[in-house]
């Protein structure tokens, strides 16, 4: 008695045995399947002496894997439009702009029904800590947490310092600020010119002269002050006074008397202080007073002008 002869199944392999041939009475046949792949039915058939196998020829399926969800904030490729990825499916993970992949980038349906790995997570990119600049405030708005994409942050500096560099730094898709972090300068005002006869004392070095610095002003001898003795730097980099000067001092200007005449010569003008004026009179006239006059530092002729009698 002879039972129907068996085939492998797509997949699979089968191993017969029997005394009188692989498909008589008696005999057994026993199926396995690749790898990939697993057995629906009976592991081993026998024909019995009706001529029939005691079961239904097994099957070789497709080992499936559980379908996979993009992560949130990613998106997931598979490699074949089968919704029941099978053995050997690939998926292929990558992440939305401003985001990074943890995890690995690739799994793939094992022979267990397993994925190679965990599905991947999508993490939102983040900026490295800013830093508050010395001098200088800074407030930063961070929509995903801290520091992360698209986050920015605002600077600005004290009285008395002014920035330098950008005042807004943006957290870029790439996991760097969109500039360098800015930093507070003190205010500096322009130097103070010295005018001739004048004085100065600063509170800093006269090139550097720097928010609150203060310069205190006096006059040489002979010389008078016109302006604030004092002037400081201020917050927006200008002086708080018009820088001073000082002015030669000045006696009243002379001219020469009737049959006389007059000579005068001094460093800062006829008039000014320690300038000298010598007179003389005419043939037959006599000279009625100081031959020579002198300009003090109070501003006055040291002696009355002389008179040609």
């Amino acid at each position: 008695m002879h039972c129907p002869e068996l085939k492998p199944s797509a997949h699979g392999s089968m191993s017969c045995s029997g005394p009188s041939g692989n498909s008589a009475w008696n005999s057994t046949c026993k199926f396995a399947c690749e790898e990939g792949f697993k057995l629906n039915g009976s592991s081993e058939l026998q024909c019995d002496d009706s001529g029939h196998w005691d079961a239904s020829q097994p099957e070789c399926e497709a080992i499936k894997c559980v379908a996979v969800q993009p992560p949130e904030m990613g998106i997931a490729k598979h490699s074949s439009n089968d919704t029941n990825p099978s053995f050997k499916s690939v998926y292929e993970f990558s992440c939305m702009k401003g985001y990074t992949l943890k995890g690995s980038s690739h799994i793939h349906c094992s022979s267990n029904g397993e994925w190679s790995d965990p599905v991947p997570k999508c993490e939102v990119v983040e900026c490295h800590a800013l830093q508050k600049p010395a001098h200088g405030l800074f407030n930063c708005s961070n929509p995903s947490g801290n520091y992360a994409w698209n986050s920015s942050c605002n600077f600005s500096c004290k009285e008395g310092f002014v920035l330098k560099g950008p005042s807004i730094l943006q957290c870029g898709a790439s996991g760097e600020w969109d500039g360098q972090e800015p930093t507070c300068e003190v205010v500096e005002c322009q130097a103070v010119p010295q005018s001739e006869g004048s004085l100065m004392n600063c509170s800093h070095n006269a090139t550097e002269l720097k928010y609150k610095s203060t310069c205190d002003f006096a006059c040489a001898k002979g010389y008078t002050l016109r302006g604030s003795p004092q002037i400081q730097c201020l917050s927006d980099g200008h002086w708080s006074q018009p820088i001073p000067v000082c002015e030669a001092m000045h006696c009243p200007e002379l001219k020469p008397s009737a049959h006389g005449s007059m000579s005068c010569s001094g460093p800062s003008g006829n008039s000014a202080w320690n300038s000298t004026c010598k007179f003389a009179c005419e043939e037959g006239f006599k000279l009625n007073g100081s031959s020579e006059l002198q300009c003090d530092d109070s501003g006055h002729w040291d002696a009355s002008q002389p008179e040609c009698e």
